[in-house]
């Protein structure tokens, strides 16, 4: 949902589910003001959009496909200073020193808590 005048705030949803991303990306747009949420289906598509750093949030439901999150995460962060990381996740990360860093916030992956990752959206907003 969008207001007139006012600067949309670009969220990226990366999941490999097409329905997570639906789910998430309506929910994020119905409740925060001026949100524009951009579904990926790939980190490739995550660094491609992140290419200008003009992106608010980005969402991340993790999945091990044999790469290492942390490190890809830890790029992220260095390349888009004032990027919000959501990782939505089975399993805590391992990068705590990002997360001290207030940039990255953990929301356990289960049905019930896209609410949660709606509200932690709101607070890089």
């Amino acid at each position: 949902m969008t207001t007139r005048g006012a600067d949309p705030r670009r969220i990226i949803v990366l999941s490999d589910e097409p329905l997570l991303r639906t789910v998430l990306c309506e929910a994020i747009e119905r409740s925060i003001p001026n949100a524009v949420c951009i579904p990926a289906a790939s980190r490739a598509e995550v660094d491609n959009e992140l290419a200008s750093c003009d992106i608010a949030v980005a969402v991340l439901d993790t999945w091990h496909d044999g790469t290492n999150i942390s490190r890809w995460i830890g790029r992220l962060l260095m390349r888009c200073p004032r990027l919000g990381l959501v990782v939505f996740s089975e399993t805590p990360p391992t990068f705590a020193e990002a997360q001290r860093s207030g940039r990255v916030t953990y929301v356990e992956k289960a049905g019930e808590n896209v609410s949660m990752v709606v509200e932690a959206c709101r607070r890089f907003c």
